[in-house]
């Protein structure tokens, strides 16, 4: 159906914003090009970064027994790159995959592991949380045996909701997320004489980051955070998020974003 006089689409719906996007650098470049076309000019300041395990010892002892667990959980886009090239690294083929069942708590983390080609995704949960995916888990996943793939920090949400179902799990490191230890000091300047008009906050461990790295400042700007849970963690540290998505993904920050502006708030 032909769009209505009047009615078009606005092909840049965030035309005039300078947005400051704090993901890791790895997965930040996307996120820009994205902001962009919709007419926004992005800044990327990553606040954390991320890096293989300290040692990648534990994590191959577990892939060596891969077969002994039921489901493979993974929590991120990123637990998926590290195991997945670990995995192939060490064995040539994802064979060992084979009859696990996977879990991914996203469709971000889902599509990830899907560009690998022979890895199918059996759940992905209704809402992209830690406890939407425990309770996904605990339908499915009675009387098998779970591993979860995830960052040496994390919340307890997910394994909480483990622990109350009785359902056996592992917890695997597959990669470190680390604190910026510097800030871009025209960055901080832009925000401290309010010149930039949306933070992006995309993960608790951001949140606390990007509060560290700008202090006080952040206030000057507005807060698109990624999720409730994150959200939790912003007001957690005494600061309200100013737009939340509703699908908890790049697109549904975007989209919080330009609901934000047509609200006119």
């Amino acid at each position: 159906m032909d769009a209505l006089p009047g009615n078009t689409p606005d092909p840049t719906p965030l035309a005039g914003q300078t947005i400051v996007v704090t993901r890791a650098a790895e997965q930040a470049d996307s996120f820009c090009r994205r902001l962009e076309q919709l007419g926004a000019k992005a800044i990327s300041h990553p606040v954390i970064r991320i890096l293989p395990p300290e040692s990648w010892l534990d994590l191959d002892r577990v892939l060596g027994r891969i077969e002994q667990f039921d489901w493979l959980v993974f929590v991120s886009t990123n637990s998926v790159r590290f195991l997945i090239d670990r995995l192939v690294d060490i064995h040539g083929s994802l064979e060992k995959l084979k009859n696990r069942k996977i879990a991914a708590i996203g469709k971000s983390t889902a599509d990830q592991l899907m560009r690998f080609g022979n890895v199918d995704v059996d759940l992905v949960p209704p809402f992209a949380n830690s406890l939407s995916l425990g309770e996904a888990l605990t339908a499915t996943a009675i009387g098998q045996r779970v591993l979860i793939a995830r960052a040496d920090r994390r919340t307890t949400t997910l394994t909480d909701v483990l622990l109350e179902a009785k359902i056996e799990f592992e917890e695997l490191i597959a990669y470190q997320s680390r604190d910026v230890e510097s800030v871009d000091l025209e960055v901080a300047k832009r925000i401290s004489d309010n010149l930039v008009d949306w933070i992006t906050i995309t993960s608790g461990a951001i949140a606390r980051s990007t509060i560290r790295v700008f202090g006080e400042d952040v206030r000057k700007a507005k807060l698109v955070s990624i999720s409730p849970g994150t959200s939790a963690v912003l007001r957690e540290l005494g600061f309200e998020p100013d737009a939340e998505a509703e699908t908890y993904d790049m697109n549904g920050m975007v989209e919080a974003i330009r609901q934000y502006r047509i609200r006119g708030m």
